[in-house]
């Protein structure tokens, strides 16, 4: 387990065997707290042509998830994650390629990478954490949340305790009323722990989760009407 840290970092690790069955095995390792997480960064991963992806939700296998490739070279294929919630992609031309990964309860994750070895022997393997839906009783419990922020757009940033960003925290929103989680618009703080989508005006409930930190939920109005402002969210060292 590493040191607990008061800033986050990304340690990107690669390990390459050539003419292996395995190949050349990439993982983002995200340092939070006490915890070290496998999560999907922002940015493009360096690929090789051969990949594997592990779907996983709250650190078991995550089957049955659907695989959407967009590449630059117009490929959609659509795949599904099997009982281990692994898959393998088809050899990917050069490139940047997006993959975004669907649970059954929609939930959304997304993981960029760009393929700039054509090895035919070495495989990239990626992890894709997908976020858990929300419990009735944290949905009961925003029901009675008091609205305190009245914004023109949903945005801000994803702060630890000592003002560092947290990236890779999984965002669920929610009408304020709506039970049916599996509407939730879903997001992921970008890099430097900034998020931001569009959303219709209304009252809603934002579900904010990383791991190593304590679950945050806040309600919010949007509307024309408000001034624009950016929301600080601060997180607390949890446990993993």
């Amino acid at each position: 387990m590493p040191k607990r840290t008061d800033l986050l970092k990304v340690v990107v690790t690669f390990g390459c065997i050539a003419a292996a069955a395995a190949g050349c095995v990439v993982t983002a390792s995200l340092a939070v707290a006490e915890c070290v997480t496998v999560t999907s960064g922002t940015n493009y991963e360096p690929s090789s042509v051969h990949v594997r992806i592990v779907t996983s939700r709250q650190g078991k296998p995550l089957p049955d998830v659907k695989i959407d490739l967009d590449t630059t070279g117009g490929q959609r294929p659509f795949l599904t994650t099997n009982a281990q919630g692994i898959v393998f992609l088809p050899k990917l031309p050069l490139g940047k390629h997006c993959i975004i990964a669907t649970a059954l309860d929609s939930a959304v994750a997304q993981l960029c990478i760009e393929v700039s070895s054509k090895s035919e022997y070495t495989r990239s393997s990626f992890s894709i954490e997908l976020p858990p839906s929300p419990t009735m009783q944290e949905l009961v419990k925003a029901e009675r949340m008091p609205v305190l922020d009245h914004v023109q757009g949903f945005m801000g940033i994803v702060q630890d305790p000592s003002g560092a960003a947290v990236p890779g925290t999984k965002i669920q929103i929610l009408l304020k009323g709506s039970k049916d989680e599996t509407h939730a618009t879903q997001i992921e703080v970008d890099a430097s722990g900034h998020f931001s989508t569009l959303l219709p005006d209304g009252t809603y409930v934002a579900f904010f989760q990383s791991s190593g930190f304590n679950p945050k939920t806040e309600a919010f109005e949007v509307g024309k009407k408000f001034e624009p402002k950016n929301l600080r969210i601060s997180l607390t060292i949890g446990r993993c």
